[in-house]
């Protein structure tokens, strides 16, 4: 699941077509403590409504988690994290890979 408008938190410092890992470790105190934020109430709504989420790069378990992928879509921060993290599930995930169909 892509969480778009990264480069909004306070004091953001964007880094054109970079990784959103990244990007994350090199942002000031303040602007990631304010993404940790707004990520930890999306955390929550999406575990009120069932469901279980982590960030891409720290997911224990696919099966089990929706993997996050924070992105920019003005900077494009994060696309080739999302593009990587689609190649890889649809490559390990069965559930997946049987619904992908190429033509």
């Amino acid at each position: 699941m892509a969480l778009n408008k990264i480069d909004r938190s306070y004091g953001w410092k964007a880094t054109k077509d970079w990784s959103s890992y990244l990007t994350l470790k090199s942002q000031s105190s303040e602007s990631f403590n304010d993404y940790q934020t707004k990520l930890q109430k999306i955390m929550l709504e999406l575990n009120t409504k069932g469901y279980n989420a982590a960030l891409y790069w720290e997911n224990p378990d696919p099966h089990d988690y929706i993997s996050l992928v924070p992105t920019s879509g003005i900077t494009g921060e994060g696309i080739p994290d999302l593009l990587s993290v689609i190649v890889k599930y649809s490559l390990t995930l069965e559930n997946i890979a049987k619904r992908i169909r190429v033509k």
